[in-house]
């Protein structure tokens, strides 16, 4: 239902004409909050149209009573549509502006602020709750608000009177006790395991007080049985009238008819359909090129909002071994970079080099894994590691050697060796989801668009087909099938460094590398 309908359906039942304070959340917003990181930041926030429609429903009230007709809203949208951003610009409204309403006056409702607001921002993980908070942070630090506040790195605080906007992350026993007025949690679909628990320990506060109301942003899971596609599959039978539940605001955007990837006409009539910043500050060129660089399931939940299971494995062995090239090598004195992950004693260590070109090819210079009978004091023979390196040092050209940073903290003496010889050396942060997932999907999607090339070590092919994809915010990443699995992944992880390696060298996606010194 439109929030025109809803006016109409409203003044048939003898209400006023207006029973949302929908325009006066979308007036404070323009005239007290500048937009925060990217192509805006700093200038005046400027809401459009799906996102003002969005607010008019999410702060619908009743007549005459004025109370909040929505306690829980969870609003799905494709990636790129600006949710994080309008949550942070909502957390601050509710912070500082007229959110609640207090009576009726000439057909129209009274709106005022909060009493002692407390708002926490919630997430999987602390990094990922300062995504939506930093983009609080900066749209009060860089507007008329920030007079009104005090803003520190972790906590927004209201001069004069009690008012706190805060970030929390999925931590068990931390979250209890707290009486929210207004709780966000961004990206519900990564709220699995224990930390659906945490999820409803904080949903279970907002009830404590009186107007109070629950924000769920997210894009499409890909398992039905989480707490996301619990409030998906109730929100769909609410909408279809199965199940009654007056308080909850189902607002999803997903394709009406089924979408056949193969038929770019469909596709483009799915991606206007599903995501309403299409044509406007998000690109439908942009989104339409995703379609060949990603596997079909992450298009269908990252750019259509559908539910999709990925596949139990990362790359299908097909997909690696269509870019092999078995006879071809890098020429000595080429540009290169080098790549290594490993370990002390544990699992295996890699050491692969990339020739610094559009197509890069992947040459792997060398692998060494510990023995199935090896003895619990084993270790990785360092001195065959270094020699590997000092010798790729002396038949390439070589930009920079990434290595992990897991890996940095056991040999930062050699590290220093190398540097001290003029070696550039940078950390490669391959426990950090962040950074992996995006270099992750790059790596993928160099294969499938034919703009990678390795030499089929078969060292290659056996980590590549160990690894399992695994679905986060920032794209699949590539894990073990368990944590104790004796199945090895480090040649993979150590050619997704190579080949993110080069293209930084190439000056994408962030430029040439800048190298992080080693302290």
């Amino acid at each position: 239902m439109t929030a025109t309908a809803a006016v109409r359906g409203r003044q048939q039942r003898g209400a006023p004409a207006l029973t949302t304070l929908g325009p006066w959340v979308c007036a404070w917003i323009e005239q007290k909050l500048v937009h925060g990181e990217g192509d805006w930041a700093g200038q005046p926030f400027r809401l459009r149209p799906f996102q003002r429609e969005f607010l008019w429903r999410a702060y619908e009230v009743d007549y005459p009573s004025g109370a909040r007709r929505y306690r829980r809203v969870l609003w799905g949208l494709p990636k790129g549509q600006g949710k994080t951003e309008l949550a942070a610009a909502v957390g601050c409204t509710e912070l500082t502006g007229p959110v609640i309403c207090a009576g009726f006056k000439d057909g129209q409702p009274i709106a005022v602020p909060r009493r002692s607001p407390n708002i926490p921002v919630a997430a999987t993980s602390l990094e990922q709750a300062d995504l939506l908070f930093g983009a609080a942070r900066e749209m009060i630090r860089g507007g008329p608000l920030r007079s009104f506040c005090e803003v520190y790195d972790e906590e927004i605080l209201l001069k004069g009177r009690p008012g706190r906007f805060f970030r929390t992350a999925a931590v068990s026993g931390s979250n209890d006790g707290g009486r929210p007025s207004f709780l966000c949690g961004d990206e519900l679909h990564e709220w699995t395991g224990r930390k659906e628990r945490v999820h409803l320990i904080l949903s279970g506060n907002v009830a404590k007080r009186a107007e109070a109301w629950e924000l769920d942003i997210s894009t499409a899971g890909w398992d039905r049985n989480t707490l996301l596609g619990q409030l998906y599959t109730h929100g769909k039978r609410v909408q279809e009238g199965i199940e009654e539940d007056p308080t909850f605001l189902f607002d999803w955007r997903e394709p009406s008819f089924e979408v056949d990837l193969s038929d770019l006409g469909q596709v483009r009539k799915a991606v206007l359909e599903t995501n309403p910043a299409a044509g406007d500050f998000l690109p439908i060129d942009n989104i339409l090129r995703r379609l060949r660089q990603i596997p079909e399931h992450e298009f269908r939940r990252y750019h259509l909002n559908q539910w999709a299971q990925p596949p139990e494995r990362w790359i299908p062995p097909e997909l690696w071994a269509a870019a092999g090239r078995p006879k071809q090598r890098i020429p000595d004195g080429a540009k290169v970079v080098l790549a290594l992950d490993g370990s002390f004693n544990r699992d295996s260590t890699a050491l692969w080099a990339a020739s610094v070109e559009p197509i890069p090819h992947l040459e792997l210079l060398g692998v060494w894994e510990k023995p199935e009978q090896a003895p619990p004091a084993w270790k990785i023979n360092r001195e065959d590691i270094m020699t590997a390196i000092e010798g790729a040092v002396v038949r390439f050209q070589v930009a920079v050697l990434g290595y992990d940073d897991t890996f940095g903290r056991l040999w930062a003496v050699d590290m220093e060796a190398l540097q001290a010889k003029g070696v550039n050396v940078a950390e490669w942060p391959t426990r950090s989801i962040s950074r992996m997932g995006p270099a992750s999907g790059a790596f993928y999607g160099a294969l499938k668009d034919h703009k990678l090339t390795h030499d089929c070590a078969p060292e290659a092919a056996r980590h590549i087909a160990n690894c399992v994809g695994k679905a986060t915010r920032w794209g699949i990443v590539p894990t073990k099938s368990s944590p104790d699995s004796a199945e090895r992944i480090d040649v993979a992880v150590a050619a997704i460094v190579a080949h993110d390696l080069v293209q930084r060298q190439l000056g994408s996606p962030g430029g040439p590398w800048v190298i992080a010194a080693i302290v």
